[in-house]
């Protein structure tokens, strides 16, 4: 038998194999992501080294190298981007679609064309903010459909708009070939890989660090405020979140407990058929908790043989429906049971019945989507409704076995049990921080361990996790009622008394408050040029005329001089956002009386103010002629207190050459690297601690510096870029 150990010089894993299958193997590996080449190296080497006869060993994982180069040619994006893009190829091939997309356009075939090819390479239409105006050349455009084609031909032609959705799909991507490979699931890495883990996590310290050096100005009185702070002390804050979440459900069941006595509450489990799913659990047992609810305990989790990687997707209904191959991802899953309890409330309202609902997505260990809930339905509708849920969750894929038992799970909450709040409260938690869980069943972690990956899984697909029938009173509102102080309702009794119910967190009073006199959120602007916006807002009904309760031709034509004074986005649209509140027949109430300007804490000193200080004076500042060595680097002797990252200025103006370039590059990477291994910060011990592999992947959220060599406009333009594309992680 002859061996010998390939060994390649960025792989952390060598392969052992026959000497024969050499070729072979350096040929399959070139179709093997880097990200994935250890895991591939590993896999391969389990089979290699398995016991038994060995010919049939060196087969196994020739078979295995094989089929997984196989799956991951066949795992590609249409956008023509690969898992191993970094962040400058990423905006190259985002200049090249948007200049394709531009030629579309003005070519011949108009919008249509763009958004035909669009849709061919799985772009969706460009979504419009609602309710915007557009400020072209001075003028005010409030035309619906108008505005939505200038924004959707602006957006396509963006290469900023088009960088985000590719990065956001290289993303999905490489997850989506690790679910393919069969490396994310119970026992290997639950819900999400672990290379997606950290870079989710990396995201995470970014925008804590950001918003930590960042101070909010009111331009009105001067006040201060820590940006830092404000994340806290907002729903963006985990413990705020869930808190508010239970209490709108608590008090939700007790409004329609005594409003709705004739309701009864239905809890539910909505679970994606199986040729979603890449795994599937063998052995083990099946237990059911106290509520109803079912689950596989000890069992392990194996490829499954129904899976498919593409799902057949119907669009339209009766002869104009028009079925379509998608890749199958969590976010198609998620999208499959949307469209399911779509059909479902459509089959309700045709029928006229009535129901309140919230449900929670969340992943099953192989990452696809499911969902728990509860709905209230009045009792003598109860059989109906149950088997109108059934009908539209099992009219796909409903003669699989199994699918009648497990796919659609409906249980009557016993109110001797507990109440529908607390059937529901670990999914709530289990979906924010893991809170007075204690073990995730689910994927075998710890609780707080499993909520954060299965934030890093929402975040990755970008699925919603929580959702609240509409009746349930709108927490828009009630967010806004909050902020009001008792002095600026005083005259208004309807809004004073939705304001106390939301000032002392009584969503039950809040509800019955909301029903007899509905809130209407006014939206504008007021962050107008000259200021004026502050004490008189712009609001967006003064835009309208011709309808009933509309402001007069005259007062239209005011309103639209005093838009062109907005400040438009990066697309020439004005958006409005909310600017004040009324209650019924009440006067409006403007709660927003300042303009806020966010900017850097003074001498903050974060590395992304450092980057983007780099960026403004590329072809002017390099590297102190005084360091010698890499020891040198910090010490105070050779680099001015003052100077960021060592860098002091040359007053000549001269070129950086690439050598310069690479010093900078290396400079501030040991900075980074000296911060983040300090053992004193908590933030990256923690890391460090529960992510082994962070450093192989600290360059994927972070993208500090490509020294390759560039011209010194180019180098000043890359390093900005860099600092813009790291703004927008966040």
């Amino acid at each position: 038998m002859n061996q010998s150990i390939l060994t390649l010089a960025t792989a952390p894993v060598e392969i052992i194999h026959d000497v024969t299958d050499g070729g072979f193997i350096a040929d399959q590996l070139e179709n093997i992501p880097d990200h994935l080449q250890a895991a591939v190296k590993k896999g391969y080497n389990d089979r290699y080294t398995a016991p038994g006869l060995h010919s049939e060993a060196v087969r196994n994982a020739n078979t295995y190298l094989r089929e997984t180069a196989d799956n991951i040619l066949s795992t590609t994006s249409p956008l023509g981007i690969t898992a191993d893009d970094d962040d400058d190829t990423i905006m190259l091939k985002a200049q090249k679609l948007a200049a394709k997309f531009a030629n579309m356009i003005n070519g011949g075939g108009g919008l249509s064309a763009a958004l035909g090819h669009a849709d061919d390479i799985g772009i969706s239409p460009p979504q419009v903010p609602h309710k915007a105006i557009r400020l072209d050349d001075g003028e005010v455009v409030t035309d619906r459909e108008t505005i939505r084609h200038i924004g959707q031909a602006k957006r396509l032609t963006s290469p900023r708009w088009l960088y985000g959705l590719m990065r956001r799909e290289k993303e999905r991507l490489a997850e989506l070939q690790g679910i393919r490979l069969h490396m994310i699931g119970k026992g290997r890495s639950a819900y999400i890989t672990r290379r997606g883990l950290a870079v989710q996590a990396a995201k995470s310290v970014i925008a804590r660090e950001y918003m930590a050096s960042r101070e909010a100005v009111s331009t009105t009185d001067g006040r201060v405020m820590s940006m830092g702070d404000v994340m806290d002390a907002g729903v963006s804050n985990p413990a705020n979140l869930r808190n508010e979440m239970m209490m709108r459900i608590s008090d939700g069941e007790r409004y329609i407990q005594q409003h709705h006595p004739d309701h009864v509450c239905l809890f539910f489990t909505f679970t994606s058929p199986s040729a979603f799913h890449a795994m599937r659990m063998t052995g083990g047992y099946r237990s059911t908790d106290k509520h109803g609810v079912t689950r596989t305990i000890g069992a392990t989790a194996t490829p499954n043989p129904k899976y498919e990687q593409q799902i057949p997707v119907h669009k339209g209904r009766g002869k104009n429906i028009v079925t379509t191959l998608r890749d199958n991802t969590p976010r198609l899953s998620h999208h499959w049971l949307t469209d399911k309890f779509a059909d479902f409330r459509t089959w309700a309202k045709d029928n006229d019945i009535g129901m309140y609902y919230v449900r929670t997505t969340e992943p099953n260990h192989d990452a696809t989507a499911h969902w728990h809930g509860l709905l209230w339905v009045a009792s003598s509708v109860l059989k109906e409704v149950k088997s109108a849920l059934r009908d539209a969750f099992l009219a796909e894929f409903g003669d699989e076995d199994g699918a009648w038992k497990h796919r659609v799970q409906i249980k009557m909450i016993d109110t001797t049990k507990g109440s529908a709040a607390g059937y529901i409260t670990k999914y709530i938690s289990k979906n924010i921080d893991g809170f007075a869980i204690g073990k995730d069943f689910e994927s075998g972690l710890d609780a707080a361990t499993g909520a954060e990956a299965v934030s890093a899984w929402r975040k990755t697909w970008g699925i919603r996790a929580f959702q609240f029938s509409g009746n349930f009173a709108p927490v828009t509102h009630w967010r806004e009622l909050r902020r009001i102080t008792p002095q600026q309702v005083a005259e208004r009794p309807l809004l004073a008394a939705m304001r106390n119910a939301a000032d002392l967190s009584d969503w039950y009073g809040f509800m019955v408050h909301s029903k007899r006199s509905p809130t209407v959120l006014h939206t504008g602007v007021i962050d107008l040029k000259d200021g004026s916006g502050i004490t008189a807002p712009l609001d967006w009904l003064e835009l309208c005329a011709g309808k009933d309760n509309m402001p007069d031709m005259e007062r239209q034509e005011a309103a639209r001089e005093r838009a062109k004074l907005a400040k438009p986005n990066a697309y020439g649209e004005v958006v409005p956002r909310a600017i004040g509140i009324k209650a019924d027949a009440e006067t409006p109430l403007y709660t927003r009386d300042t303009v806020w300007e966010i900017q850097a804490k003074r001498n903050s000193g974060s590395w992304l103010d450092k980057l983007r200080e780099m960026g403004e004076h590329g072809t002017s500042w390099h590297i102190s002629n005084a360091i010698d060595s890499a020891s040198d680097a910090f010490s105070s002797s050779s680099i001015p207190s003052s100077s960021p990252l060592g860098l002091v200025e040359n007053n000549c103006g001269t070129p950086l050459t690439p050598d310069e370039k690479e010093e900078v590059y290396q400079q501030m990477r040991r900075e980074y690297r000296r911060s983040r291994l300090n053992p004193h910060n908590k933030i990256y011990k923690t890391l460090r601690e529960k992510y082994p592999l962070w450093d192989s992947y600290e360059n994927a959220a972070i993208d500090m510096v490509n020294h390759r060599a560039m011209s010194p406009d180019e180098w000043a333009a890359h390093q900005e870029r860099v600092a813009v594309i790291v703004e927008d992680l966040l």
